[in-house]
């Protein structure tokens, strides 16, 4: 609403969404919006060039355009799909991406991105149906404030508490954290894939220059498979050594797959924007 107030506009659409996200200053979308050299400063400039400015007079409450609404929508589907307790920077940047005709998305393609990039700065897709979002300090935050929130919770030990359920999650310097998302849109085929993929979890790795693969370890807070069948979602972590994380920041060749009998696939080299958004989480 602020964005719309600084043009004029009576409105908020796709790219005031965007404004937001580049103006917060913190948060998984700006840190990603930053890697690929979006500043405010630019991205307002084009937004102005594209939509103008307003007649100056801006009620109070400032209408959602319908666009604006359904990114809104689709950022609740993305975190519910994920798993996630809350609604990020992450999860609007990827339904902003998602809405791909709108005010917003022009404005990153004026300004030279590829959309498709964008979202695998966000996300590593190994295959058509399996996908990594990786954890970080802002992620994490944000989840502790809304169960906090949820929770009603205010005392110091409550805090404590839900603190302490949520400090595995946060990479600690040595490692990455991820979440991994298996999808497979029809009810029935999913149930059976699931089965197939049983311990699956325990299969996917990354590999950093040179050097080993890293295996990840799986579902530390509380296990999610059974006997019979994986989990939808894990929570999942890979561990590096010095010469692995010193590779990461020199944005060396990275590579993620997964070794299981009925999933065995390895990705292409991932982008060099992810390895350097991936990198910093080692600070």
């Amino acid at each position: 609403q602020e964005e719309s107030r600084r043009l004029g506009h009576n409105f908020v659409g796709t790219e005031q969404i965007l404004l937001g996200l580049v103006g917060e200053n913190g948060g998984v979308a700006y840190k990603v919006l930053r890697t690929f050299g979006v500043t405010l400063r630019e991205a307002r400039t084009e937004v102005e060039r594209i939509i103008g400015r307003g007649s100056g007079f801006v009620a109070v409450e400032i209408p959602f355009t319908p666009r604006a609404k359904r990114v809104l929508e689709i950022a609740i589907e993305e975190a519910r799909d994920l798993g996630h307790g809350y609604i990020g920077t992450e999860h609007i940047l990827l339904a902003l991406l998602e809405e791909e005709v709108g005010v917003g998305v022009r404005v990153l393609q004026q300004l030279g991105l590829v959309i498709s990039q964008i979202r695998t700065a966000l996300l590593i897709q190994i295959g058509e149906n399996i996908s990594l979002l990786f954890e970080s300090l802002e992620t994490i935050k944000y989840q502790i404030q809304e169960m906090l929130r949820i929770e009603k919770i205010f005392d110091s030990e409550g805090i404590e508490e839900e603190l302490g359920a949520y400090n595995p999650l946060i990479p600690d310097g040595a490692n990455l954290k991820a979440t991994m998302l298996i999808e497979y849109p029809d009810k029935e085929v999913r149930a059976e894939k699931l089965k197939d993929l049983h311990l699956v979890e325990n299969k996917v790795w990354l590999q950093i220059g040179e050097n080993e693969r890293v295996y990840a370890v799986a579902d530390e807070d509380l296990e999610r498979s059974n006997e019979e069948k994986t989990s939808a979602v894990h929570f999942l972590r890979f561990e590096f050594d010095k010469n692995m994380i010193a590779d990461f920041k020199s944005a060396k060749m990275l590579y993620a797959g997964i070794d299981h009998p009925k999933y065995n696939i390895k990705t292409k080299e991932i982008p060099l924007t992810t390895v350097k958004s991936l990198a910093a989480d080692f600070n």
